[in-house]
């Protein structure tokens, strides 16, 4: 006996689409799970812990060219969650300007693209919800 098209239809949604749904469905909430876990530890990470990570991203892409960056890995910090929110707002911001003067708005060449792939992004929206300050102000 020769299967229907409705049954064929059925077996090819069975077969592919329905686990190609479940697949995306699940690689969704496994990143907002690991998200999730990011925030939770960031959440308990001391502010001396926060600013060696940090100071490891400034060293490793070469920030410590900026004004910004040198005061981030200058070697006397005694790190509270409001000064190293402070060097960091204006290391973002000194990025953003350097960006806006290479023509690097938006690319995956500027300094932007790495304040969010490094991390530093993260520990700054911890680091505004430990001190309730929104950054979006210096975002021009």
């Amino acid at each position: 006996m020769i299967p229907s098209t409705s049954s064929l239809l059925l077996t090819v949604l069975s077969l592919v689409v329905l686990p190609a749904v479940l697949f995306l469905a699940g690689s969704k909430l496994a990143a907002r799970r690991r998200r999730a876990e990011e925030e939770a530890r960031l959440r308990s990470t001391p502010p001396d812990e926060l600013a060696r990570q940090v100071r490891a991203v400034v060293a490793m892409e070469g920030w410590q060219r900026l004004l910004a960056g040198a005061a981030l890995l200058a070697p006397d910090a005694d790190w509270t969650d409001g000064l190293l929110k402070e060097r960091l707002d204006a290391l973002w911001l000194e990025c953003t300007k350097e960006d806006a003067a290479l023509g690097h708005v938006g690319s995956r060449m500027g300094n932007e693209f790495e304040l969010y792939d490094s991390g530093l992004s993260v520990i700054l929206d911890e680091l505004d919800r430990r001190t309730r300050i929104n950054r979006t102000a210096y975002r021009d």
